[in-house]
């Protein structure tokens, strides 16, 4: 069969990607609920008014945080449209509006041919250079803790030995099958978990092969189910069913499960009634798999994290999220595509942005149609791991704090320590005699060291700003490229200096109204703003010493939005320097106090 052509199919879809960047999403513009997709990403992401659910299961809650101090996972897109050089799944879709299902070739004029054509690739599917040890190693040595696998797209064919479909990597029809690695998805799955890594199964709730979700009763206009299940409910019930048994085929065949990456939004009860049920599919995936953590894209209800798909969220959010994005510009493995891979500068910054924000990154890499990675994705790799050899501790099982940014600098917190993570700018190459910051300040006599090398520098603290000092040997000779971070010990609460150029939020006010120095009993005031019908956040007024030790909570509960006057005895305590510090979860105020009797 004559390949497409690749280099045309990837100039169309680098036109429409800078302005549609959900890969994964095309809603279908007809449909009164299109926009369902589109709420969720410009209400929630980015504006934090998400109404998550937090896991009422332990295990669930316990396997969640264990995954948020992960940090840096891998995904794969892989399947038999490798062979066309084509995007994944989506040239399926017959959606004219939609920039990914450009079809060219001899098919092209003719969907059904073309339709045709695309299901018989698994007639050619012929992986036979997979070794999955290759990716492990390399996955592991770029510090990556779990993978996320696609072991069904929408497309429907299934990256494992299924008794449910003929559409699989194991039937007969697919000259892989006499292969003893047949059972790819087990394969791979197996490799990583030998590496210590959690595994994720990405799964498609729409399923475009089964006949009881596309039925050959009917065109396929869109994305969506063909039908109006209200109207067929035997049918929609026969297509609910199949999913259920694939779920508790996946979770029982394959191993210890710890992700289940459930897409295709669209499949949810209020666009066109699909209702798939869902707790029936959380009951019995956990059934087999305790524990397991479910996403279920956009959608409220099961959805443990929220993965924003190239979208950075602006601020640090509240709930555990994952921003997930290819390597290149496309999640399938296309040969062009690999002129277009991000750089490791590029990768190490969005990976410390992610974590200065509380969140986790994803990077996919996706074989060719041999099983195989293009040799840059290696080198990518390899450049990430030596960097993560040296910082990883400013990245791994950490959590936000605020504020998260100054400039190219994010802040990632460690129990008492600060890490201050500076972005190195384009063609830097040699690091700046002298670096400073204004909102974690060092304790009097605390170390602040640079990762990857042995001796403490030389800072000084002036009006509320830290300088540190590079030694000429460090400027002209860093440890490690691309991304410089500084480990800073016992960090002092925030002592804020110019307002305007960190930015902080406004929403708490923590008043200077007592004297300064203050008598042994003083009246401290703060106010609350209101949160929008959400639920209320707890507020934490603490009362450290010189040394960063907490002394005093005066206040830890959730509080009503309002004005509060709190009164603090400081009679126990001796004379001497305090700081004061309102906390919540996405924001901290810190003044400094001077006790005098």
């Amino acid at each position: 069969m004559k390949k497409f052509n690749g280099l045309y199919i990837f100039a169309l879809l680098f036109l429409f990607f800078n302005s549609h960047s959900l890969i994964a999403q095309s809603p279908d513009k007809k449909n009164p609920n299109h926009n369902i997709v589109n709420k969720y990403i410009k209400n929630t992401v980015f504006n934090n008014n998400y109404n998550y659910h937090k896991p009422i299961d332990s295990l669930v809650a316990r396997k969640l945080a264990e995954w948020q101090k992960l940090k840096f996972g891998l995904m794969m897109h892989w399947g038999p449209y490798t062979q066309w050089n084509i995007i994944e799944s989506w040239t399926l879709c017959s959606d004219p509006t939609s920039p990914w299902n450009t079809r060219t070739g001899p098919y092209a004029e003719d969907y059904d041919s073309y339709k045709t054509a695309y299901e018989n690739l698994q007639h050619t599917f012929n992986p036979y250079l997979l070794n999955p040890n290759d990716w492990s190693i390399a996955a592991s040595n770029a510090g990556m803790k779990y993978l996320v696998f696609t072991v069904k797209h929408l497309d429907g064919f299934c990256m494992y030995s299924s008794n449910l479909t003929n559409y699989n990597i194991s039937d007969t029809s697919c000259p892989f099958h006499s292969d003893p690695r047949n059972n790819i998805a087990n394969v791979v799955f197996n490799e990583f978990r030998s590496k210590g890594f959690f595994i994720g199964m990405y799964y498609s709730k729409a399923d475009w092969y089964c006949r009881d979700y596309w039925w050959k009763a009917f065109a396929t206009p869109g994305v969506r189910v063909n039908y109006t299940p209200q109207t067929f409910p035997e049918k929609w019930a026969k297509y609910v069913q199949y999913i259920h048994n694939q779920i508790n085929e996946l979770m029982t065949t394959l191993g210890r499960v710890d992700i289940i990456w459930l897409d295709a939004c669209w499949v949810n009860p209020l666009d066109n009634n699909q209702n798939i049920q869902i707790s029936q599919i959380a009951q019995i995936a956990r059934t087999a798999q305790p524990g397991l953590i479910m996403v279920n894209r956009y959608l409220e209800e099961y959805e443990d994290y929220l993965t924003p798909e190239e979208k950075m969220p602006e601020n640090p959010i509240d709930y555990p999220w994952e921003l997930c994005m290819p390597i290149g510009h496309v999640w399938a493995h296309i040969v062009e595509d690999s002129l277009f891979y991000k750089s490791t500068d590029s990768i190490i910054h969005t990976l410390a942005e992610v974590a200065g924000k509380g969140g986790n990154l994803l990077l996919n890499i996706a074989p060719n149609q041999y099983g195989q990675w293009h040799y840059k994705a290696y080198t990518r790799l390899t450049e990430i791991g030596n960097w993560m050899n040296i910082n990883g501790s400013a990245i791994y099982e950490t959590i936000h704090t605020m504020p998260f940014r100054e400039n190219n600098i994010f802040f990632t917190l460690k129990g008492d320590t600060t890490f201050a993570l500076y972005l190195k700018y384009d063609n830097q190459t040699t690091m700046p005699a002298q670096i400073s910051w204004s909102s974690h300040l060092p304790y009097l006599n605390t170390n602040i060291y640079l990762l990857g090398y042995p001796l403490p520098l030389n800072y000084t603290v002036i009006q509320n700003a830290v300088y540190v000092n590079i030694p000429p040997e460090l400027q002209n000779n860093p440890p490690c490229r691309h991304a410089w971070v500084f480990k800073i010990v016992n960090r002092s609460p925030m002592i804020f200096g110019n307002r305007n150029e960190i930015k902080l939020p406004d929403k708490y006010v923590l008043y200077q109204n007592y004297p300064n120095p203050f008598n042994p009993t003083t009246t401290i005031k703060f106010d609350l703003p209101s949160f929008h019908n959400k639920l209320l956040k707890p507020v934490q007024l603490k009362i450290y010493d010189i040394l960063g030790r907490e002394i005093k909570m005066l206040v830890n509960e959730f509080l009503e939005p309002g004005t509060y006057s709190i009164k603090f005895k400081g009679k126990d305590f001796p004379s001497g320097i305090y700081f004061m510090e309102l906390k919540t979860s996405d924001y901290s105020e810190t003044r400094k106090l001077v006790l005098a009797k």
